[in-house]
């Protein structure tokens, strides 16, 4: 897996620096890019979400609660699994429960088995299931918490989905993180940062500012100088853009 991690970030720097432009979606990757390519020109057209998030309903009130945590993601080292398990094992007294759902596939270097003889150790209960983005949306609007402990991520999708669905959101401070959740003017609790007694800020602001991540997406379409397509909402780019990073 170490192998395989470094080939592919040679290749992305490889890439990058052929360019003679790098887009990028958050300032937190641009710095990476910056730091570690020799792109002519790096541009930064921000996004906070997947293209359709606002298109899905933000956490009401009364929605029954689950006996769950979630953890989404592919479960992999790098997204820090052991970290969502102590901070749910520190505080499964005001949670209410020992259940957590990794929701992601699993990577196959071994974090999983490891995963789950650790939880069995703190008494905590995990299983793993993938689910595409109406059930997790859903999955989270139920939740007892959200938990996003990842050690790297240029865009922090994972966490602009919990806070516009998740009542209860806990997240690694990482500098795409914060950004997200400025963007969206929402804020988790921050793994290692506040007492135990910390909550999720209120997502009165989120609904407002939802409308701004589709028209980020229109404006980084037409910065790329591409076409929206007739008859739908997407941008030519969107996929693309996302799997990309």
């Amino acid at each position: 897996m170490r192998r395989r991690m470094r080939v592919r970030r040679a290749v992305a720097q490889a890439n990058v620096a052929m360019a003679d432009e790098a887009w990028c979606l958050t300032d937190a990757a641009a710095e990476l890019v910056r730091a570690g390519s020799r792109a002519a020109t790096v541009r930064v057209s921000p996004v906070a979400g997947p293209w359709d998030l606002m298109r899905h309903e933000r956490v009401p009130g009364g929605v029954p609660r689950s006996d769950q945590v979630i953890v989404p993601g592919t479960i992999t080292w790098y997204k820090r699994p052991d970290d969502a398990l102590r901070w749910i094992s520190e505080n499964h007294d005001r949670l209410g429960t020992r259940q957590v759902l990794f929701a992601g596939e699993d990577d196959g270097s071994g974090c999983w088995p490891y995963v789950y003889d650790l939880a069995g150790q703190m008494g905590l209960t995990v299983r793993r299931q993938t689910l595409d983005r109406p059930q997790l949306y859903a999955a989270m609007r139920r939740s007892a918490a959200v938990v996003v402990p990842s050690a790297l991520e240029t865009l922090g999708f994972a966490l602009s989905e919990a806070l516009c669905h998740a009542s209860t959101v806990v997240a690694s401070p990482l500098a795409s993180h914060r950004e997200v959740a400025n963007r969206l003017g929402r804020f988790p609790e921050w793994l290692g940062e506040g007492s135990s007694e910390h909550r999720t800020s209120e997502p009165a602001q989120v609904s407002d500012r939802l409308i701004g991540v589709q028209a980020a997406w229109v404006a980084l379409g037409r910065s790329l100088g591409l076409p929206r397509r007739a008859g739908d909402a997407r941008t030519s780019t969107s996929a693309g853009v996302l799997r990309g990073g």
